[in-house]
Order: structure tokens, then C-alpha cells, then sequence
């Protein structure tokens, strides 16, 4: 019965439940997401609901949706979102599912507010390229360095759009600051650049030698540098944005010119350089080669002492001249590689002398039956002889007047050139007067137009025409262009040189007789050129190649007549033209000297002016004429040849016996011939082999010391032998300038051996960075006397390894008064950088890697 009772429970209980649960079914939901980022609806967030995909919201943020779910349930919402330059938050969150009232429908509403980190990128660049270090403080805050890529990441809060104070800086870049409204993702671009630094440089130029010009004011725009100092240079930078561009004005009174101006576009680092020319006159520099005898049988050395002080003393009183002492003279004429016969013949314009010598004047002394005739001659750089006076003395006593007679003839003849400074309605004034130059009204000169390139210095030099003295002052004259050239006219900074009456302009309005000289011992005689031909003392002409010479002479009228030139009897007398143009020839008889000579080894060839005379010994001896020539004494094989310019002005020259010539081995020509065979051990073997008394010592020493260094490495023993050479008394005092340049190789072998020491042996680097210090500086004093060959290899390695010493040494010791001079001397680099080297493979890496050195010290400072 039990049993039964129970089965009847389970059927009643079941329906009842069964009909319960359809009254519990899922409903429909309407929900709506609202989301909102800083405030701000956010659309094109993501929503998620129960983990599935529902869609995004719109513009207003609002994603709605209908779900069916169970009341009671637990519905879950996901919000993502994605921004540039935003950081956000995922949102998660949750609600249960209420059992609307009959009839309703189910709604619910979720606001979501998104939590964000804002950020932007700070990009620094110089010219598109990422400057990485820099310095990038954002409102203040601690200051954050740049990355490889220049970039600096930045986050912040609050409002996504917002004002922000950037400061970018980093050593040797201008400080760029921008207050800056910034939204979110943004990229900042930081353009900073450098300083902009311009070097002025002002030249002038003398007598074919450039110097640096002090005094010069300088202005950029409407901003005053002031004036270039002792270098010649000011230097300006400017820390605005670069491509500006500006005016320089450079202002110099008493020069040509003397305002300048030109355009210039600051970007980087740029140089402008000017030459000035002073109108002021230059000096003539001069030198008395010196007086010979011309009289066999006399020895005339005290006259010929006499006239050379005498002449020199009076002519060098007047300031336009600058003397060249004789010994100076002679040194420079042999450093030259030149001779008195050729630099009278043909001229010193292309040869070292030009920078020295404007004027050479050389003379010769002969006795007649009255006394003395003394000639003096005038040579300028293009071997042209300007002036030739003879001037008779009975004695000693009289060699003041002949002095007083030269100079006073030397100041109406030599060419004088000068500038003209103004003009005015005609009018022509140039800076040569009365007090020195000693111009008369009615003197010529040629107006000459510079060419200029374009720095501004003298290239070449045109004639357009004629200018006549009318007015002579103390300090300058005024004259009238004559003559000039179509469309041309005559401005300041035009130069002048005095013309000089020629032997066609004497001729043009006169009667002349031809006449005709040859020399010799009768009967063998030859047409003589070179004869220089008086009348009446006055010089008129001198003889041509044939001998032969037309001057002017009246017919009818009788003339003193004087034939002269050194080695030959003069011939004194009178002549008489009967005719116009008949010819007169005359005879003058050589004057030679004996000439004997040895050598050692003997069997040398023995060549006089190029023509060989025989071998030695020259025991019975050979004539030669008077006067200066060139012997040349040649053995051969291992010999160095001798030569020399011997002067002959007696009876007899001996250079045999005690006196004879003893030939040296060639060690610096055996050692050469080894280097061009790639044999550098032989080589350095011949130079090893000149010892102290050897001519060449210095030289194959020199020669040793550079082997050393560039070729060997071994730059102690460079070191060894370049002080070698400088300790010689001759060598150090710069008595042979040549070796100026060893003081640059010296310090840049102290250089290569502190390089070579800086990893292992600090202190020791310095020391030799200090020592290379002091003797490139020491070779910066002397580059006026760097071979001519060599000049712009040496200048620039002696700014260039005196930079990189004090670059190296500053590193090694960082001493702070270091980083100045190390940056001055990579300007002085940069500012006497050769042109001629521009474009030279070598030296343009050398400057490319001076432009990362300079760069690196001025970021230091």
C-alpha cells in the first residue's frame, strides 16, 4: 500500500513542475553601450558582449543591441578602443538580466568611460638627418636625450589637445624653443642647426708676397664686427636660421678699394676673403750686385769699394728705394738657381727672385788718361736695362759727386709705378710726388687697368693709355689722360707706371747714324752686342745681337763718343754724322784673364758658360774675357758636379795648385737615383753616408729624416734626424731658409709618436703633442720662407698637424685652455686652406676629416 502512495505523489508533483518551468523563459534584452574617451563620446569602439563580437559604436558612442537571456542572468560587456597616440584602457564590466514587467521590454543602458594615457614624438633633425644626444625638456621636467633615430617619446594626461613649452639643445646647435599646442600622435618636428660662422679675412699684397691686413672694419648687415687683427681676420657667428643671407662690408681707408661689399647666404661655415691695395707707394726694393774692375793691369778694388758704398749710400737715402744688402742679394740670386749674365740678359720674373728683388743694379770701373770711367746699369725683373750712365773721375775724391750723379740719373729713368686715387672733371691724381719720386710736369705715364679675380687680387695688368703730368705735389701729382682706349676711363685703383724714352722715340724726329761694334783681338774680330753707346755722356743705346745699334745724331754737329762694355777696352773719342743714316764701325779689344784650374779627381770636364774649354788639369791655361761667368766643373759617375759664377777682372785667376777644385761624392744624387728604383735601403744608406762636412749634409739629412717618417714609420729616428739638422747654428738661425720647413716635419713626427702613445702612455703622448706644438708653431712663423716648390704642401701641413695637436693634447689632458686654442686652430686651417689644394685627391679627405675634428671640438665647448 505504501508503495503505491508514493508513485501517486510523483505523478501529482511532476506536471506541476513542469508547468513551472515554461513560465520562466528567456526574454529579449535591449541594451545600449554609451562610451566616452576624456569626456568625449567615442565612436569606433569595439564591444564585446559575453566575449562575442557585437560591433562598434557611432559617432554619438552608442553601439545598441538586443540579446535574449535568462532573467537573473550576469551579462558581460568588453569595450575596446584604439587611437593613434593614445594609450587606452581596456573596459570590462557586467549586469544581471531583470524579468520586465508583463507587457514591457527589457532595456538597459551602460556607460562606459574609457581611461587613456595621451603621448607625441619629439623628431630632432639637422637638414632631414637624425641628430641623436639632444637634449629635449618638455614644461621644464627632467630632461630627456634624443635616440639614435633623434626621437624623444612623450606621455602625458589630461586633455588630449594641449599647449607645451619644448626646449631642444645639444652642444654646438643653436637652442630651439617652441611653445607648442601638441595633439595626440603628433610628431614635432625639431629642425635645429648649427651656428653659422663666417671668417672675414683681409689680405693685401706687396711685391708678388700676400700678408694678412689688420685695421680692416668689418660689418655683417647693419651689425659691427670691428677690425681684422694681427691675422687679418674677423670672425662672426650667427645663430639664426640659416640661408639668410647678408651684406659684408669691408672698410679700410688708404686702400684700393676702400669700401667693399658682397652678398653672402650664412649656412654652415663660410670664408670671405678680399685683398686691399695700399696707395700708398711701394718701395723699390734694389740691390747693388757690385762694381768690377775693368783694367787688366790695375787692381782697383779700393775705387770700386768706394763707388759701391758711395752709390748705395746716396740712393738708398731716397725712401722709395728699399735696399737689398749684397750678401742677401747674392744668397737669393744662388737660392734662385739663376746667375748676374742670365738675370741681366733675360731677366729674374720667373724665378724665387721676384719676391726680393725689383732692381738689380751692377757696374764696372776702367781707367783712362784722365782717371776713372764708372758705368752703372740698371736692370729690372724682365732683364730690360732702363738706365746705363758713365761718369768720369779723376780720383777718389770725386766718387761722391759720380754717387750723387747715378742716383739723381737712377730717379729720372727707373719706371716708377704708382695708383691713381681720384679723379675729379678730368682731372687724374695719383700717389707719386715730388718729394721721393722727383716728377716733373710734362712726365708720361702708361695707365694701366688691373684685372682682378675674384677675391679681388691683381691677375694681370692692362695698357689703355697715356697720362701727362700737369701738376706735381710733395705727396702726389695731378695729370691729364691724353690717350685712352675707346669706352674706357680713368677710375681710383688704375695703376701707372712712368714711361721711358726708347731709342725709337728718340729717333722719331731726328737725323741718326748706324753703328756697328764688334770685339775681339784684331784681325779676329766679331759683331759685339751689348755695347753700350754715350754721346756726349748720355747714354743713347746699346748694341744688338749683330752688333749694331742706330742712335741719334745731327748731321754737321761732332759728338763725344764713348763705347763701353765690361770685358773690352772702352773706345773714347769723337764722331762726326756727314750724312743722315751712314754707318760707322768700331773695334773694341777684349781684356782677358788667364785661366788655370784643377780638380780632384783630375779628368774632369771644365765648362765655361755651357761651352766645354777642356779637361783638367788646365795647366797652360785659357782665355777668357772679363766679366762674370759660369764655370762648371764635372767629373761624372758619383761626382757632384761644381759650379760656380766666377768673376774675372785681372790678368790671371788660378784654381789649380792650393786653390784647386776638389769634387765631392753625390751621396743626395746616388740616394735619389735609389729612390726612384724603389731601393729605399740604398737610398737611406747615401744619405746616411754624408757626414758634417759634406755640402750636402743638410740636405741628404733631410732627405733621411722624411724617409724616416713616411716611409719607414719610424718616427723616433725621424725626430733624431730632423733635430740633427736644426741643431746646426746656420740651419736653426734660418741663415738657409729652405730648412724652415723641417720644423713642420719635426712636429708632425712628435705628433705621429704622441698618437702612438696615447693607449699605454698618456703622459708621454702629451709631451709629445706639446713638443710638436711648439716647433709647428715655430713653423708658422717661417712660412714666408718655405721653398717655393713646397710652399702650399707645407702651409697646409703645418696648420693641419698644429690643429691636431692641439685637438689630440686637449683630449689627452683636457685641460679647458686647451679647447680654445684647439679651436682656433682649426679655424686658422680652414681660413689658409690652398687653393691650389682644393681639388688635390689627398689634401681634400685631410680637410673633409678636419670638418668632423672641428666639429667635435666646438661641440665641447
Amino acid at each position: 500500500m505504501v508503495k503505491l502512495k508514493a508513485n501517486w505523489i510523483l505523478l501529482f508533483v511532476l506536471p506541476v513542475v513542469l508547468f513551472a518551468c515554461g513560465m520562466e523563459r528567456e526574454v529579449e534584452l535591449q541594451y545600449e553601450i554609451k562610451v566616452a574617451l576624456d569626456g568625449v563620446p567615442a565612436d569606433q569602439s569595439r564591444v564585446l558582449v559575453d566575449g562575442e563580437e557585437a560591433g562598434s559604436t557611432d559617432e554619438s558612442g552608442t553601439l545598441s543591441g538586443t540579446i535574449k537571456r535568462m532573467p537573473g542572468a550576469e551579462v558581460r560587456i568588453s569595450v575596446v578602443r584604439e587611437a593613434p597616440g593614445y594609450e587606452i584602457e581596456p573596459w570590462d564590466g557586467s549586469f544581471k538580466v531583470e524579468k520586465p514587467e508583463k507587457g514591457a521590454v527589457a532595456r538597459h543602458i551602460v556607460e562606459v568611460s574609457l581611461k587613456s594615457t595621451k603621448h607625441f614624438t619629439i623628431r630632432v633633425t639637422e637638414k632631414g638627418e637624425a641628430v641623436g644626444g639632444a637634449s629635449v625638456r618638455i614644461d621644464g621636467q627632467e630632461a630627456t636625450d634624443t635616440d639614435a633615430g633623434g626621437e624623444v617619446f612623450h606621455e602625458y594626461g589630461g586633455e588630449p589637445a594641449r599647449q607645451f613649452d619644448i626646449q631642444v639643445e645639444k652642444k654646438g646647435y643653436v637652442t630651439w624653443k617652441r611653445s607648442l599646442e601638441v595633439q595626440p600622435g603628433q610628431v614635432v618636428e625639431a629642425a635645429v642647426h648649427r651656428p653659422s660662422v663666417l671668417n672675414v679675412v683681409a689680405l693685401t699684397e706687396e711685391n708678388g708676397q700676400e700678408r694678412p691686413l689688420a685695421g680692416v672694419e668689418v660689418a655683417v648687415g647693419k651689425k659691427a664686427l670691428g677690425k681684422t687683427g694681427d691675422d687679418g681676420t674677423v670672425n662672426y657667428v650667427y645663430r639664426g636660421a640659416p640661408g639668410k643671407v647678408f651684406w659684408v662690408t669691408m672698410t679700410v681707408p688708404g686702400h684700393v678699394p676702400s669700401v667693399w661689399k658682397t652678398k653672402v647666404v650664412l649656412d654652415g661655415r663660410r670664408t670671405v676673403k678680399r685683398y686691399f691695395y695700399s696707395v700708398e707707394p711701394e718701395p723699390i726694393r734694389a740691390g747693388i750686385y757690385g762694381y768690377s774692375g775693368n783694367e787688366p793691369d790695375s787692381d782697383l778694388t779700393p775705387i770700386l769699394d768706394r763707388v759701391e758704398e758711395a752709390v748705395g749710400n746716396v740712393l738708398f737715402s731716397h725712401m722709395i728705394f728699399d735696399e737689398v744688402p749684397p750678401e742677401t742679394l747674392r744668397e737669393r740670386i744662388k737660392e734662385s738657381d739663376t746667375d748676374i749674365e742670365t738675370m741681366t740678359d733675360r731677366g729674374w720674373r720667373d724665378t724665387s727672385l721676384i719676391g726680393t728683388l725689383d732692381a738689380v743694379i751692377v757696374g764696372s770701373v776702367s781707367r783712362d788718361d784722365r782717371g776713372y770711367v764708372v758705368e752703372t746699369k740698371v736692370h729690372t725683373p724682365d732683364g730690360r736695362l732702363v738706365l746705363s750712365q758713365i761718369s768720369p773721375a779723376r780720383g777718389e775724391k770725386d766718387v761722391k759727386d759720380v754717387a750723387k750723379k747715378v742716383a739723381r740719373e737712377v730717379m729720372e729713368h727707373f719706371p716708377f709705378q704708382g695708383t691713381v686715387i681720384s679723379e675729379r672733371e678730368g682731372d687724374v691724381r695719383i700717389n707719386l710726388g715730388k718729394s721721393d719720386h722727383q716728377l716733373k710736369k710734362g712726365m708720361e705715364f702708361a695707365l694701366m687697368s688691373p684685372v682682378l679675380d675674384r677675391q679681388g687680387k691683381v691677375a694681370d695688368m692692362h695698357d689703355i693709355g697715356t697720362l701727362r703730368i700737369s701738376k706735381v705735389e710733395r705727396a702726389g701729382s695731378w695729370g691729364k689722360v691724353v690717350e685712352i682706349q675707346g669706352g674706357q676711363s680713368a677710375k681710383p685703383g688704375q695703376r701707372v707706371v712712368r714711361r721711358i724714352l726708347t731709342e725709337g722715340d728718340s729717333l722719331a724726329s731726328g737725323h741718326s747714324l748706324t753703328l756697328q761694334a764688334k770685339g775681339g783681338v784684331p784681325p779676329d774680330v766679331d759683331p759685339l752686342p751689348g755695347v753700350n753707346v754715350y754721346l756726349d755722356e748720355r747714354w743713347v743705346g746699346t748694341t744688338g745681337t749683330d752688333g749694331r745699334t742706330r742712335i741719334p745724331a745731327k748731321v754737321g754737329r761732332t759728338y763725344g763718343l764713348h763705347l763701353y762694355r765690361h770685358g773690352y777696352q772702352p773706345w773714347t773719342g769723337e764722331v762726326r754724322a756727314e750724312e743722315d743714316g751712314e754707318d760707322r764701325e768700331f773695334v773694341l779689344e777684349v781684356n782677358n784673364s788667364l785661366f788655370k784650374l784643377d780638380s780632384q779627381p783630375s779628368g774632369a770636364r771644365v765648362y765655361i758658360d755651357g761651352t766645354m774649354v777642356g779637361r783638367t788639369p788646365i795647366v797652360e791655361g785659357r782665355q777668357v774675357p772679363f766679366g762674370f761667368h759660369t764655370v762648371r766643373v764635372s767629373a761624372g759617375g758619383n761626382y757632384r758636379d761644381w759650379q760656380e759664377v766666377v768673376e774675372f777682372n785681372r790678368k790671371s785667376v788660378d784654381l789649380s795648385g792650393t786653390s784647386r777644385i776638389n769634387l765631392v761624392v753625390d751621396y743626395l744624387a746616388m740616394g735619389k737615383r735609389a729612390e726612384q728604383e724603389r731601393d729605399l735601403d740604398a737610398a737611406m744608406d747615401a744619405y746616411t753616408s754624408a757626414e758634417r762636412d759634406h755640402p750636402d749634409y743638410s740636405d741628404a739629412r733631410f732627405r733621411l729624416a722624411q724617409l724616416y717618417m713616411d716611409e719607414k714609420g719610424d718616427y723616433a729616428a725621424a725626430v733624431r734626424e730632423f733635430e740633427n739638422i736644426l741643431s746646426l747654428p746656420e740651419n736653426r738661425e734660418l741663415i738657409y731658409k729652405q730648412y724652415s720647413v723641417a720644423y713642420t716635419n719635426l712636429g708632425h713626427a712628435y705628433y705621429e709618436m704622441g698618437s702612438g702613445m696615447v693607449l699605454e702612455d698618456r703622459e708621454g703622448a702629451s709631451q709629445n703633442f706639446a713638443l710638436a706644438i711648439e716647433n709647428l708653431e715655430k713653423a708658422k712663423q717661417y712660412t714666408r720662407f718655405f721653398p717655393t716648390q713646397q710652399y702650399h704642401e707645407a702651409l697646409h701641413d703645418t696648420h693641419y698637424y698644429l690643429a691636431r695637436s692641439y685637438h689630440r693634447l686637449y683630449l689627452t689632458t683636457r685641460k679647458d685652455t686647451l679647447l680654445g686654442k684647439a679651436d682656433q686652430a682649426w679655424r686658422d686651417y680652414f681660413d689658409f686652406f690652398p687653393k691650389d689644394l682644393e681639388e688635390v685627391g689627398e689634401f681634400a679627405q685631410l680637410r673633409d676629416s678636419a670638418e668632423k675634428h672641428w666639429t667635435q671640438i666646438q661641440d665641447l665647448m
